[in-house]
């Protein structure tokens, strides 16, 4: 066999996460043979070159292209991309020089930019066309473009142009456009929404004494800060002053006004998709940050009332924005000169080095300081989306504060005390002013508005149940039908935990348990209807709770402690767009506020509190912000990871009167124009990073003190872990910084936190908190959040999905569900992979025996599940043993046998780990055994019987096998699904550990027959033959067939018997053949049996079987009456044959009737096998690259051949088709593959291997195959098997002729479609043909541009 020293390129099937290879070739070896060496040798010893092919077959994400899939690129449909240029922008690279010991001046930084984008725009005119051929129009646009906190440009192009970017050596990668979104608003019946203020006002202002900060002076006058997202309503009279500009990155224009309700209406779109398509969410950020607090009704101050906000709206319709428009805000943003900025938004990806969070590491480059909600994605861990994962942001959580809950007593009739929570009111209710006043109730049930019907509310009380609406509906109701309140109770035991808040739409709202309710309409029933409220009260819930929608970290990759911290964001009022209230009157904002809760609610605050910080002290830098921020957190009420809360909950009060600092000294990773580069990082937590487990380990860490006081202090330290964490000391880890640290007034120092991990430490997160306290004043205490990762190198899991498959090359049957045609993986690193190579061994004797694939782990996140759906179906690469030509070219299909996978994985620091895994191709069928089987099909219950006791044991030989290698499986791996009377089948179901089942079938008199059918099949999906009964009332007269053989071949003939069952006294019986066998049995001869030939005669005739009694028939009980010769047709491909015969029966009293009768089938092994498959010529095909015209074959002047292993030639069995189809009725026998062959003028002759059959145990089976078209170039007039300038002399030669060689797309007219495709595929050989000549480009002085110009293609 011919072998080469490359893989040739491969086309991948479908996987669950793009990563692992599957060969699309179909030509394979059935022989496998052992290498003599080992896979890994072979794969140490493979050339650059060998290598480089190898990696045309890794499934992972081409070098240099981020975050696209293989089909994203193969259309012509625009899309949008972020492409990143190689070198840093401006600040950013003067800071990665000072690292590296150099120095640049910003304006040389600059200029290297400019001369980037420069040669950017030079190569992509020389590499994408300027316009479409077809459409004339401009195929590409650039459409932003970033120098300051990125370098690269957001264009618009073809998605099969993206790869051609890469080509620009200015560029470094191109990431896929994707969808960034508001964080998702938790509202209504969220758990943490536990209260209902009793007031109209910000809780967290007081709580966190951010009003004590205002009332000093410290408001964040003059502090600028930009907010990115969907626009603001800057005429919100608590916005209107604090607004001072913006830009809108959505309509291009300087309004970044909201999507407004009018929008909506013009839009005329859906008005939800998900949120709503106008929008309010920056409008609420805004009023958290810098509200004005002019409403005397409604509250909403923000946390910092005199900064400067600065609107860029990059988030339109729906809350939903791009990548570009993220980017193009912050570039903005940076360069207005805002000195922070929130983005309470991101993507569902947690990546610090996506577009989005590189351009916000170096808005903090810029001394900007970049505040960025974690995401709403929690409670599990990873949760953080970007740019939250940035490693310079300040990324925020979100807890809630404690709030005031209204309560009441009630009484109603001869009950009292009732217990009432605030659960919903108007804001210009006063709830106390309800103590003391009576209502009549209404019972309204569920409270829908059906429920209304007949019945009055005006002024009175709606008692409703929980449940099928929304409780924010059932309130919203109530008011509309004029009701002066809700009791709303619970559908299950304990309280609403809901708070619904203040809004127009609503009435005082009160939650009651379950009990409470059904106490209240025991009264109403009764004729006790009037409700009196007692005593009011009002009382604090505890607070300081993490939320459970609050995305966790840590980072991916840099391991990053994210969030920093959390802040106030359950249940947050403030200010929203008048149309979100009352869009009849959007001039009304007397009521334009909400409560919103998420992420994107917390960030606000801590921007805000970013600006009091830097009022009260403007030389602050971003990574002070963060650090003091940090230092001054106060521990939440609960048990949380710092990777769930960071250093905890700001305190903006100690934070603005910070005495100390502790800032670590760290580094961080950021992209550079080749790989990923160090900078310096000051932060307020130590990440001691992950490290492997087995060996002594120290890092040294700093933290840098600085006493801002006029007085010395010493400062207590201590190490504490969390409570998830395992013990330090334990496992012998010392943090190593002093007990004590003393420090001079207005002095700092450094002071050493470094690490020391002992080999024998154990795996495990150990994370904890540094606490350092004022020996003279305890009140004066910090906190530094700490982490390091232990881990061992490999795999937390390896699994096969199945350890039995049964492939398709090996299947002669149809299509059945449950059978594995290929096994699945899934896998869990627990450090840094950087790939897995896939090897097949002989199971036996551990022999590689060739190469499956490789999976690029470089990048993908440890401790994460991976599912690869298709991780071995039999094929794979085999080693030759020829060290200059490793591996072949050419697949190979492995036969029914045990193998191992053997995954040979290199970890990020070099190691070599390898994993086997025993497989199985198994093509056996398991036994099938039924209490149920028996001399007949039918089964008799007696009258009354509810239900029929069976059991049935599916026994799998291979299970034995596979104990004996290991593998912890039993019979329970063997399944049954049936069919009860229905053509659908059930789910499932599995065997116990012995193979068994045991169960009772419900019976039903009303059905004459109750068909009851099951399916047996094994852990590869082989299935035994098909059980098949019928229950009948005892003494029900029936009919069947039964045989001794189970399996034939076609063309075989087999005796069978046709008995009778509970008749009487028969003069004649029938049987009739005809249109009732399938598989092609027909009759060849019947006789009476044995036991009836003295007792009647017959005749048998066109395929009816007529039974004449003599003196009747007597008592025919299970009757074997007559034998029959039955023959299985050689003219048809199939894998089941059967009778299902009509039978009528006479008695003596001349009464004719059918009897019922079950079918009988048999197994076929056909004695050779069946193609078919469509010719697809390339000029036939259209612009999506499907034919859909059809053609008549017989003028077209192609063909398809098949030819076999003995260089027979076969033709169709019928001409082929107007669509292309052919078909082969009979193919002989043989292991070898057949050769198709086909012929189209004006294309190239196109070959292709194909397997239809198979070899196994030495007995040769036939298939029924589909044949993939083959890809029949278009271009070869002269047919010589080159396309060039010949081929475009002769078409234009016959230019505006019929000719029909150069008549490539068989229209009728030779023209510049034909053309085209000698265009498309100009120079090209024919590589199904030996020795084809090399193309020309020249003739005579022609060549293709200039017969082009000629013929007025081409200017």
């Amino acid at each position: 066999m011919k072998t080469i020293s490359f893989i040739k390129k491969s086309t991948a099937l479908t996987l669950a996460v793009g990563l692992l290879l599957s060969p699309n070739t179909s030509m394979f070896t059935p022989k496998t043979s052992a290498a003599p060496f080992k896979a890994e040798d072979i794969l140490t010893s493979l050339t650059a070159k060998q290598r480089e092919a190898l990696k045309q077959l890794e499934l992972t994400d081409v070098f240099g292209l981020q975050g696209f899939k293989k089909e994203d690129l193969q259309s012509e449909k625009e899309i949008s991309v972020i492409v990143q240029f190689q070198s840093k922008p401006g600040q950013a690279a003067v800071l990665d020089a000072q690292l590296k010991g150099k120095k640049i001046t910003r304006q040389q930084a600059d200029i290297k930019v400019d001369q980037e984008h420069a040669q950017f725009k030079k190569d992509v005119e020389k590499l994408i066309p300027s316009v479409g051929p077809m459409t004339k129009k401009s195929t590409h646009r650039i459409t932003s473009t970033y120098k300051t906190v990125y370098n690269g440009v957001a264009m618009k192009l073809p998605a099969n142009q993206v790869e051609a970017l890469l080509q620009s050596e200015a560029v470094k990668a191109v990431y896929k456009d994707v969808t960034f979104k508001v964080d998702p608003i938790a509202m209504g019946e969220e758990k943490a929404l536990n209260s209902n203020s009793a007031g109209t006002s910000v809780e967290s202002i007081p709580y966190l004494k951010i009003d004590q900060l205002h009332n000093e002076g410290i408001t964040g006058e003059g502090v600028k800060v930009g907010i990115l997202d969907t626009g603001i309503d800057y005429n919100h009279p608590d916005l209107k002053e604090a607004y001072k500009g913006g830009y809108d990155f959505v309509d291009n224009d300087n309004d970044p006004m909201e999507t407004t309700y009018k929008n909506w209406q013009d839009s005329k779109k859906p008005e939800f998709n998900g949120n709503a398509y106008y929008t309010s969410h920056g409008t609420h950020v805004a009023g958290t940050i810098a509200g004005q607090g002019k409403n005397p009704n409604v509250s909403v101050q923000g946390v910092a009332p005199d900064a400067d906000i600065y609107a860029y709206r990059v988030l339109g319709p729906y809350g939903t924005g791009s990548s570009e428009g993220i980017i193009s805000g912050i570039e903005k943003a940076v360069k207005d000169g805002m000195d922070v900025i929130n983005l309470s938004l991101g993507a569902g990806i947690n990546d610090p080095y996506y577009p989005t969070s590189t351009a916000i590491n170096y808005a903090v480059l810029n001394d900007v300081t970049a505040v960025v909600s974690a995401g709403n994605s929690g409670p599990n861990a990873y949760t953080l989306g970007s740019p939250g994962a940035a490693a310079l942001a300040l990324t925020i959580g979100a807890s809630d504060v404690p709030m005031t809950v209204a309560s009441f007593t009630g009484s109603v009739g001869s009950e009292s005390g009732i217990q009432l929570i605030g659960l919903a009111r108007h804001y210009a209710d006063r709830l106390n002013e309800l103590q003391g006043k009576s209502y009549d109730l209404v019972d309204l049930g569920l409270g829908k508005a059906a429920d209304y019907t007949g019945k009055d509310v005006k002024g009175k009380i709606a008692l409703i149940s929980r449940g099928e609406t929304t409780l924010n509906e059932k309130v919203t109701l109530a008011k509309q039908n004029g009701a002066v309140a809700v009791l709303l109770y619970n559908n299950v035991d304990g309280v609403i935990e809901a708070n619904l808040g203040e809004s127009t739409t609503f009435i005082p709202s009160f939650s009651l348990t379950k009990a409470a309710g059904e106490k209240i309409k025991t009264q109403i029933s009764a004729g006790k209807s009037s409700f009196t409220f007692g005593k009011y009260a009002e009382v604090q819930t505890e607070g300081d709770r993490l939320a459970a929608f609050s995305s966790r970290g840590p980072a991916r990759q840099t391991y990053d402690m994210k969030p920093e911290v959390t802040a106030p964001g359950v249940a947050v009022l403030s200010t929203v767009p008048s149309y979100m209230v009352n869009p009849a009157h959007q001039e009304n904002y007397d009521y334009a506020y909400s409560r919103y809760s998420g992420t994107s609610m917390a960030a606000p605050h801590t921007a805000g509190i970013a600006a009091l910080m830097l009022d009260a002290d403007p030389n602050l830098e971003p990574e002070d912000v963060k650090t003091i921020l940090m230092n001054t957190a106060d521990p939440l009420n609960g048990d949380y990871s710092v990777f769930e809360v960071g250093a905890g909950r700001v305190d903006p009060y100690q934070a603005v009167y910070s005495g100390t600092s502790f800032q670590v000294n760290d580094e961080t990773l950021i992209p550079s124009s080749t790989n990923l580069v160090k900078i310096k990082e000051r932060t307020g937590g130590i990440a001691y990073g992950s490290h492997y487990a087995g060996k002594n380990f120290s890092l040294k860490k700093s933290i840098t003190i600085e006493n801002h006081d006029n007085v010395k202090k010493t400062f207590k330290v201590e190490v504490k872990e969390t409570k998830g964490s395992p013990s330090l000391k334990e496992n012998g880890i010392q943090i190593n910084i002093p007990e004590e640290i003393k420090i001079a007034g207005e002095d700092f120092k450094k002071v050493s936190a470094g690490i020391d991990i002992p080999k024998n430490a154990k795996e495990g997160i150990y994370e904890g908190y540094i606490t350092l306290t004022n020996n003279d004043k305890l009140a004066e205490q910090y906190r530094i959040p700490f982490s390091v990762r232990i881990t061992e190198e490999g795999y937390n899991k390896l699994e096969l999905a199945s350890p039995a498959i049964a492939p398709n090359y090996l299947n002669q049957g149809g299509f059945f569900g449950y059978r594995a045609i290929y096994t699945g993986m899934e896998f869990n690193f627990k450090a840094p992979m950087e790939k897995m190579e896939v090897v097949l061994q002989d199971g036996k004797t551990g022999k590689d025996l060739g190469y499956i694939g490789t999976l690029n782990l470089s990048g993908r996140n440890e401790n994460q599940s991976y599912y690869v759906l298709n991780a071995f179906n039999g094929m794979y690469y085999k080693f030759t043993g020829d060290e200059t030509e490793p591996i072949d070219s050419v697949v190979s299909y492995a036969p029914a046998g045990h193998y191992k996978l053997k995954f040979i994985s290199t970890t990020a620091t070099g190691k070599q780990i390898i994993e086997n895994r025993h497989v199985f191709i198994d093509i056996e069928a398991p036994t099938f055994e039924s209490s149920l089987d028996g001399e007949s099909p039918f089964l008799e219950y007696k009258p009354g019987q509810a239900t029929y006791p069976f059991d049935i044991k599916i026994n799998d030989p291979l299970v034995d096998k596979m104990k004996e290698v290991g593998l912890n499986v039993d019979q329970s791996s063997n399944k049954m699904v049936y069919y009860w009377n229905s053509a659908f089948p059930s789910t499932a179901i599995s065997m116990d550990k012995e193979g068994q089942f045991v169960e009772e079938i419900a019976m039903n008199e009303k059905v004459q027959a109750l068909n009851f059918r099951m399916d047996g099949f094994d852990m590869a999906g082989n299935q035994a033959m098909q059980k098949n009964y019928y229950f009948v009332k005892e003494g029900t007269a029936v009919s069947y067939t039964k045989s001794t053989k189970a399996v034939l071949k076609t063309g075989d003939t087999v005796k069978a018997t046709l008995s009778l069952d509970n008749l009487t006294n028969l003069t004649k019986a029938e049987w009739n053949l005809n249109n009732s066998s399938y598989g092609a049995v027909s009759l060849v001869d019947a006789k009476l049996s044995d036991s009836f030939k003295d007792k009647g005669t017959i005749d048998v005739k066109d395929g009816m079987i007529t039974v004449q009694f003599n003196e009747g028939s007597g008592v025919l009980d299970h009757a074997d009456l007559v034998d029959v010769t039955l023959k299985v047709s050689d003219a048809y491909y199939a894998t089941r044959a059967g009778v299902l015969p009509v039978v009528k029966v006479t008695d003596n009293n001349a009464t004719t009737t059918t009897v019922l009768q079950a079918p009988f089938a048999w197994l076929v092994k056909p004695q050779f096998s069946t193609a078919n498959g469509y010719i697809t010529p390339q000029g036939f095909k259209n612009d999506e690259g499907t034919v859909t015209e059809k053609r008549d074959w017989t003028k077209v002047g192609g063909s398809v051949q098949i030819i076999d292993a003995d260089g027979n030639a076969h033709n169709p069995s019928t001409r082929i088709a107007d669509n292309g189809q052919y078909k082969y009725d009979k193919l002989p026998l043989q292991k070898e593959a057949f050769t198709v062959e086909m012929k189209v003028p004006g294309h190239f002759l196109t070959k292709g291997k194909v397997y239809i059959g198979f070899e196994h145990k030495g007995e040769l089976y036939g298939q029924s195959r589909f044949i993939t078209a083959l890809d029949v170039k278009a271009g070869d007039v002269n047919q010589d098997n080159v396309i060039d300038i010949y081929d475009a002399i002769e078409i234009q030669n016959a230019w505006g002729t019929a000719k029909r060689d150069a008549d490539i797309n068989f229209d009728g007219k030779v023209d510049a479609k034909d053309m085209k495709h000698v265009k498309t595929n100009y120079l090209l050989q024919n590589q199904h043909v030996d020795d084809t000549p090399s193309p020309r480009k020249k003739y005579k002085g022609k060549t293709l541009e200039t017969i082009l110009v000629e013929l007025g293609i081409q200017q």
